[in-house]
């Protein structure tokens, strides 16, 4: 007869989700991005929600975003090294963002990137998370009983964040911005 109290779990094609806080450089970053924000030019509301998504508006090359290119240049070179990859080189894509309430953002990946993230900015009260979804394809074509969440069991799980928090992922990870119950969430998002 087996004991089945003598076995291990072992985790295979781990997703990652890189977290870190850096409140200073948000504290920076905040009033640069609200007079982005403020500029007609660079605002193309993509989404139904005030941005500046569109490579075209050349926020990532204003002198300002020098700063917060590098930190996360810095990151993501540090990111893809811990998960096994080559260095390669990349300069990030940057938009800005302003979510007020009922803002959200529907399910996606960022296809054509290799890393993506979001830095908050400014996340008030009611503020919505983020949203990540399991990406093993076949998990939607099956229903099981689930008696508690696990990180084996959940299909989904959300990230809550706060002002300062950076999170980076590979970009083909399905993702979406729940709706928004506060005005003025400020993010900074980008693509490497």
């Amino acid at each position: 007869m087996i004991n089945m109290h003598n076995f291990e779990l072992s985790n295979h094609f781990a997703t990652p989700l890189l977290h870190l806080r850096n409140l200073p450089l948000a504290k920076e970053m905040l009033p640069i991005c609200r007079n982005i924000l403020s500029n007609e030019k660079y605002l193309t509301n993509a989404w139904g929600y005030k941005n500046t998504y569109d490579p075209a508006t050349g926020i990532a090359e204003l002198p300002e975003m020098s700063k917060f290119k590098s930190f996360t240049k810095s990151v993501a070179r540090e990111f893809l090294q811990k998960l096994g990859y080559d260095q390669i080189e990349f300069e990030p894509q940057i938009f800005t963002s302003q979510m007020g309430v009922k803002d959200s953002h529907g399910r996606h990946a960022h296809a054509g990137a290799v890393l993506s993230g979001v830095f908050y900015l400014n996340m008030p009260e009611g503020a919505s998370p983020i949203q990540f979804y399991d990406p093993r394809p076949y998990r939607d074509t099956r229903s099981m009983p689930i008696k508690k969440d696990t990180e084996y069991t959940r299909s989904s799980f959300n990230f809550t964040p706060s002002a300062g928090d950076f999170i980076m992922w590979e970009s083909w990870l399905h993702h979406e911005v729940i709706p928004n119950n506060c005005d003025d969430r400020v993010t900074l998002v980008f693509n490497l």
